[in-house]
């Protein structure tokens, strides 16, 4: 039985995405060089880091400006019926399932433009699976309509406390990695780590575990670069050393975030 009620998640301003008003004319296309370092877009304070600007998702494309990233048109209907017995939280441009007790996966579907211009439709895949302390993320992959200058993606291994609701990097943050690459044609796949068996890491003292997770990407014809990040559900530490995802499945305040940012 699907689960699409059980869970009211605060986090309106996280997924009504803000668009960013008054931005400088569009760049010219340049070169496929890999992105600027991604940056942490999530706070584990819970707190949206997120650029500036007023609500775009809601107005015609015609009329919006500034650069924005709005739920594609089927987004709200792509589950219907495609996964029977599978328990999933779906709220605008993400999915949660719960594939099993060991195993999440989060869909992310989303269109992205500059101003009145539409640009492309992007998803994105991303399992997580945990063997004990042993956690890995793969699939972990993104797709968009439109060729891209330049793509970047970022994993952490997180801990949930009551300090840090959203999630806190394990060992200071060291677990935080990143990878990328130049420019992409249209429809073309980025792989995260895709050489290298997906994001993997290790932690088994945590009484709550997950996993953030990070896509970005560059326009050859317009400035800035669009982003957004995804928190895994909570997993819960047993006492035989596995970590367990309960259904319903638990979340901290700020799973999910999308918007753009300047270079």
């Amino acid at each position: 039985m699907k689960i699409r009620s059980w869970l009211v998640l605060p986090v309106s301003s996280a997924l009504a995405l803000l668009g960013v008003s008054a931005l400088a004319a569009p760049a010219s296309a340049s070169s496929g060089a890999a992105p600027t370092p991604l940056v942490r877009h999530y706070s584990s304070s819970g707190v949206v880091l997120a650029a500036s600007g007023t609500a775009q998702c809601s107005t015609a494309v015609s009329a919006r400006s500034g650069a924005w990233f709005c739920p594609a048109p089927a987004s709200s209907a792509r589950s219907a019926g495609v996964r029977p017995n599978i328990s999933e939280y779906c709220v605008a441009e993400i999915c949660y399932y719960r594939l099993s007790g060991a195993s999440d996966e989060e869909e992310v579907q989303g269109s992205y433009g500059y101003g009145g211009t539409y640009l492309g439709d992007v998803r994105s895949v991303m399992t997580d699976t945990f063997n004990g302390g042993q956690s890995t993320t793969k699939p972990f992959w993104m797709i968009s309509t439109r060729g891209i200058k330049s793509w970047g993606c970022s994993g952490e291994r997180l801990v949930f406390n009551s300090s840090h609701p959203n999630g806190i990097g394990i060992n200071n943050g060291a677990s935080y990695q990143t990878t990328g690459g130049g420019s992409a044609g249209a429809s073309a796949q980025e792989n995260c780590w895709g050489s290298t068996g997906g994001y993997k890491q290790y932690d088994d003292g945590a009484a709550w575990g997950g996993i953030a997770h990070q896509f970005q990407w560059a326009d050859p014809s317009f400035p800035g670069e669009w982003w957004f990040y995804a928190i895994s559900p909570k997993f819960q530490l047993q006492s035989n050393g596995a970590y367990y995802l309960p259904d319903p499945m638990p979340f901290g305040p700020n799973p999910f975030s999308a918007n753009w940012s300047a270079n």
